[in-house]
This record gives C-alpha cells, structure tokens and sequence, in this order.
C-alpha cells in the first residue's frame, strides 16, 4: 500500500471517529484544534499499526509538535 492511499484511509478514519465534522486531511492539526482527544489519537496509532504492520515508538515522538496523520505515520514508519 502506498503513502497516499494509507493517508487517506486514516484521513477517513479520523473523520468516521471524530465528532466535530471539521474537514481532515493528512495535515491537519488533530490533537490542538480538538478534532481527537487523546483515546483518538491512540485509537488512530493502532490503525497505523495495523495498516503498516510497524510499531509506534510512543517514547521517542514529540507530542509538542504537530500531530496529523502524517506525522504519526512518518514516524511509525520511521521506527
């Protein structure tokens, strides 16, 4: 599966899981604007675990910078 299309599936993914009907895309803000609140952005490094087969190193990413879609998924593919 390539970059794209798993950006898209977790795009859709964080829109289905989210309440607030704001637009997303792989980078958009998710935890600052409050699109997900924290059990969503675990739910959704689960999703990248399974879609990558990777393993999220919770330790080493820095939750003070952005967290989007793209960069949960750079990172896990990173590690």
């Amino acid at each position: 599966m390539d970059a794209s299309s798993t950006e898209l599936q977790l795009t859709e993914w964080v829109q289905d899981w989210s309440e607030s009907g704001a637009p997303v895309d792989a980078t958009t803000e998710l935890r600052n604007s409050g699109i997900l609140d924290s059990i969503g952005v675990v739910g959704l490094v689960a999703r990248i675990e399974d879609l990558t087969g990777a393993t999220f190193d919770l330790d080493t990413f820095d939750f003070s910078s952005t967290v989007c879609v793209r960069s949960l998924l750079t990172h896990c593919q990173a590690t």
